[in-house]
């Protein structure tokens, strides 16, 4: 079984505000990326630090929300993604940054299929011009349950979430064409003007 989980525990300092909060044609960034996890028939979560709490409740319901377990030891989105594992320690999980507004859902389906075409893996995500792709990708419970064994032996030499998925078994595929818009990134006002 698989939830989806929108990250939106990032600092948004580049931005200078809230990514999941702002707004595009009278919807949160959050809100669409809900909308695309739900497009795939997933339930959906939303990562958010505590600080975060007060804002977000104003818009969503409280049991959507993952809050970032900060005793757990992570850093980074794979404390977003490694809280949710701790929440629901059977569940895949297909992950979708907040600020990946121009995802397109055919993309989280040819997601989707990877995983049902190749079973045996870890973590599945797409290669982007010889780049990972972690922030929308899927991560196994399996998966993430080896990411906790390799922190508590203390084996686990990173937090960033292209290392996570280069110590799992990953499925990558490259993108075509017709998905390169779905990830493009919108880290500071300059970049809103591509929108």
């Amino acid at each position: 079984m698989m939830i989806g989980l929108v990250l939106c525990g990032g600092q948004s300092s580049r931005m200078g505000a809230d990514k999941g909060l702002l707004n595009l044609e009278n919807r949160s960034w959050v809100e669409w990326a809900l909308k695309k996890c739900k497009a795939v028939h997933l339930e959906t979560f939303i990562s958010i630090r505590m600080e975060q709490m007060n804002s977000y409740k104003h818009f969503f319901s409280i049991e959507h929300f993952i809050q970032d377990n900060e005793s757990l030891g992570y850093h980074g989105p794979l404390l977003g993604i490694m809280s949710a594992h701790k929440a629901f320690p059977t569940k895949d999980l297909l992950v979708l940054a907040c600020d990946m507004i121009e995802m397109k859902e055919a993309t989280l389906i040819a997601l989707l299929q990877m995983q049902v075409s190749n079973p045996s893996y870890q973590a599945y995500c797409f290669m982007n011009q010889g780049n990972l792709e972690p922030l929308a990708a899927i991560y196994t419970a399996s998966g993430l349950s080896k990411i906790q064994d390799l922190f508590l032996l203390k084996d686990l030499a990173k937090h960033s979430m292209k290392y996570v998925l280069s110590v799992l078994k990953t499925c990558c595929i490259p993108i075509n064409p017709t998905q390169q818009s779905s990830f493009h990134n919108f880290n500071t006002p300059t970049d809103l003007f591509n929108l």
